[in-house]
């Protein structure tokens, strides 16, 4: 019976034998089965994250050389507008004196000039400044599509404003010497308004002339040597006149000099290279750009009626 019980034991400790070492072998190939389960998983995160990474190395350097690239651009276009501000600026500034002088000289002549209309005259000493074409001029160089547009428009019509300026203050300063020769009680009272109305004026063109003298120096313009046409006929002004003649010349002489600001005033604001144009300015300028467009169209006519 002992003999049976110890045969009995035997195979209970072998076949736990070989169960320990199949349930070893199950557990050593689960584990190599998770191994190489878990192997391409981790390769592919690895992949991914290399490829993330070198995505995004590579947009970093695009996007650095975007930036480089837009801020090289904006360096550039910030040195062009700073070199082409100071003409703009300097223009500015002319304009808005130019706006003052105008504004003071309207003033002083609707106190000054008598009610009576002497009637229209182009006496050979009138200065005629072609707006026509300083005009048609401006609009060539405001369709130029180069960085030196604001240059070029700064320098013609600054030098043709300073030009039609100085020879006013000439006219101005021969003017305020003429007499009457036998002064009645009207002239007397007209003398003493008129002789106000000549210094002020004076005193403003000569102000506004060095402030333009000034801009054209900012931007190291050379300021450009005026002398009095020779159409203009100085000596045919007679320095002493009766009442008449010495009413109607100065009426002449402001009606000229007012024609001359207004024009130059229309002239620099309603150009294309001042945009935008005030909304109070827009009527005007159309107006404006209208009269020069007739009157261009009227030389044309008349020049091939010479030719005929």
């Amino acid at each position: 019976m002992s003999h049976v019980y110890y045969i009995i034991g035997r195979a209970i400790i072998s076949v736990s034998k070989k169960l320990l070492v199949a349930m070893s072998v199950a557990v050593i190939v689960t584990m190599c089965l998770k191994t190489t389960a878990a192997s391409p998983l981790e390769h592919r995160r690895h992949n991914r994250h290399m490829t993330r990474t070198l995505k995004d190395s590579v947009t970093s350097k695009t996007e650095a050389r975007i930036h480089e690239a837009e801020r090289t651009t904006k360096e550039q276009k910030i040195r062009r507008l700073l070199h082409n501000d100071q003409y703009g600026t300097a223009l500015q500034k002319v304009k808005h004196k130019m706006a003052n002088t105008k504004d003071n000289f309207d003033e002083r002549r609707r106190i000054l000039t008598e009610p009576k209309d002497y009637g229209s005259g182009m006496p050979p000493w009138l200065p005629k400044t072609n707006f026509v074409d300083i005009h048609e001029r401006s609009n060539k160089i405001a369709n130029r599509k180069d960085a030196s547009r604001s240059k070029q428009y700064f320098s013609y019509n600054i030098r043709q404003l300073y030009k039609s300026l100085v020879v006013y203050q000439e006219l101005f300063k021969i003017f305020k010497q003429v007499g009457v020769i036998s002064p009645d009680i009207q002239i007397t009272n007209y003398n003493t308004k008129r002789e106000d109305f000549f210094k002020k004026t004076i005193d403003d063109l000569y102000s506004t002339i060095e402030d333009i003298k000034d801009a054209m120096v900012r931007v190291k313009m050379p300021i450009p040597k005026v002398d009095s046409p020779k159409r203009l006929k100085l000596d045919t002004i007679e320095m002493k006149v009766n009442s008449a003649k010495y009413l109607k010349n100065d009426d002449i002489l402001f009606r000229g000099y007012g024609n001359l600001l207004d024009n130059w005033h229309l002239e620099l604001n309603c150009s294309k290279v001042t945009k935008p144009v005030k909304k109070g300015m827009l009527d005007k300028c159309m107006q404006y750009r209208k009269s020069l467009k007739e009157k261009r169209n009227k030389r044309k006519r008349n020049k091939r009626r010479k030719l005929l």
